[in-house]
């Protein structure tokens, strides 16, 4: 019965000093883990950031942003009939740049 005892105390002596290594690697790892995200966001956006007002093909500066303008302007005052700026899909994108203006106009009114 002794023995059984001290095998029962050395088994949780033993879960004990593992569980205190356990709960010290998941801190160290907590603490590099954070770090390291940060890291990578920050890394994923440099290269985003810089050159937003850049356009990356031709059609941007010349199509896209006055269609969107139109597009945006006809869905403001009503005219729908106005919204139809060609006969490729562009929705999306027209949706989008609309909001897009929505929130320069608010920001620089």
């Amino acid at each position: 019965m002794a023995t059984e005892q001290g095998r029962r105390a050395a088994h949780e002596q033993s879960r004990a000093a593992t569980n205190r290594v356990t709960q010290a690697t998941q801190r160290r790892e907590r603490t590099f883990a954070l770090p390291l995200a940060l890291t990578l966001v920050l890394l994923a956006l440099l290269p985003r950031t810089f050159g937003l007002a850049d356009f990356l093909t031709t059609d941007e500066a010349y199509h896209w942003i006055e269609r969107t303008e139109r597009f945006s302007d006809a869905v403001s005052t009503g005219q729908w009939h106005a919204t139809i700026q060609t006969g490729h899909p562009g929705v999306t994108l027209m949706w989008l740049g609309s909001l897009g203006l929505a929130i320069e106009r608010w920001a620089f009114a």
